[in-house]
């Protein structure tokens, strides 16, 4: 690995530390405080929460074809794209999970 991509990595773990909670991204968004059940707030979290997991899916995917096949121009752009994911809004992790409701 070269030392780009693991500065990559690094600033992306250290988003993923500092992630948003549920209602930091509710206010974000206008969303406001209603109901705790409200159904754009499920929403909101739910998809933090499949976002996460398709992210840690394709870190994986990208990281077993780099072992087998070696990096190439088109693996390590979708491992630039991947590794950008947790830094914007919906602010989802490397976890799968959303922050705290």
């Amino acid at each position: 690995m070269t030392k780009k991509k693991t500065a990559k990595k690094k600033a992306a773990e250290k988003a993923a530390e500092k992630e948003p909670t549920d209602q930091e991204i509710f206010d974000l968004f206008g969303v406001g405080t209603e109901t705790a059940s409200h159904p754009l707030r499920k929403f909101i979290s739910g998809q933090r929460r499949i976002n996460g997991k398709l992210y840690t899916a394709i870190e994986k995917i990208v990281d077993s074809l780099e072992k087998t096949n070696g990096m190439d121009d088109d693996l390590q752009a979708a491992r630039d794209i991947n590794d950008g994911v947790p830094l914007d809004p919906p602010a989802c992790n490397s976890e799968g999970l959303g922050g705290g409701s």
